[in-house]
């Protein structure tokens, strides 16, 4: 359940995975977790700037305004990390997806590939996102369902945020968000 107090939204997550050295870790925690809890999680296993949206973007953009929100934090080295928001606890795959924000120090902007069927075809465009950042958003349909993603580099980190359904102007959102937020970084 959320909790709405004075504009701060907390989030229930009920696992946190941990992947270090290519080894999945899984930690069981019951509880809630405010974006504040969330980065002093991943600035436990990482260098790189924190960079996540605020908490009423967070509850601005869920699909029900009813459903709870769990996160899912992948950290996979001290360059890299990446948190999924979900709609269902336990659960990681495209169903209960909802968002994700990740960051890798050193990577290039990255292509999706290309389907054969036109009507799945992805479609590219450069963005301008807060900051004077210069983005690149991309929307595309497979498998199960559509996605939108943006991507921008700063310092040398390139982050992501990926956005199930094909709305980029809930990707360009939540990405505006985590840049005007700041890094987060304890």
């Amino acid at each position: 359940m959320n909790f709405i107090n004075k504009n701060k939204v907390l989030l229930t997550s009920l696992s946190l995975i941990v992947s270090l050295g290519g080894v999945n870790v899984l930690e069981a925690i019951a509880g809630t977790f405010s974006i504040k809890a969330i980065s002093a999680q991943i600035a436990r296993r990482t260098n790189v700037p924190i960079l996540l949206p605020s908490e009423q973007v967070v509850e601005q953009y869920k699909f029900d305004r009813s459903e709870s929100i769990y996160t899912f934090l992948d950290t996979y080295s001290d360059t890299d990390y990446s948190v999924r928001f979900n709609n269902r606890p336990g659960e990681v795959g495209n169903v209960a997806f909802r968002f994700s924000v990740s960051a890798k120090r050193g990577k290039d902007f990255e292509k999706p590939r290309q389907d054969p069927d036109p009507r799945y075809a992805a479609t590219i465009k450069q963005v301008k996102l807060s900051g004077n950042s210069n983005g690149m958003l991309t929307s595309w349909c497979g498998g199960t369902a559509c996605w939108t993603k943006v991507q921008w580099k700063s310092n040398g980190v390139l982050y992501d945020v990926t956005a199930k359904q094909r709305q980029p102007e809930t990707a360009l959102a939540i990405a505006n968000s985590a840049i005007k937020s700041g890094n987060r970084q304890p």
